[in-house]
């Protein structure tokens, strides 16, 4: 993300917005999932949001984001290609 910001403000044309976002849209239950794996440890239980809370439909929401302008315009490559290595990363960067 701090990739992308520093590339965006060094740029001289942008549109208005970039999404910043690596290549691979993720559920976050399937994210937390992946965090528990490269842990070693139980994946997390999720319930059923109740319908009845104001935050239920972002909870029930699955959006995705594309990052094609990004790639094209501020970044050729990305040095954690999915959330995957970046999770990699952190827990490597944690344990030092």
């Amino acid at each position: 993300v701090v990739e992308g910001v520093l590339a965006a403000e060094n740029s001289t044309q942008l549109p208005a917005r970039y999404n910043i976002a690596d290549g691979c849209p993720v559920r976050r239950a399937d994210f937390y999932g992946e965090l528990a794996r490269q842990l070693g440890v139980d994946p997390p239980c999720f319930v059923e949001p109740n319908r009845q809370l104001p935050t239920a439909q972002r909870d029930l929401s699955s959006k995705r984001v594309r990052n094609t302008r990004m790639i094209a315009d501020l970044l050729p490559g990305l040095l954690y290609p999915t959330y995957r290595e970046g999770l990699a990363s952190v827990i490597r960067s944690a344990s030092e």
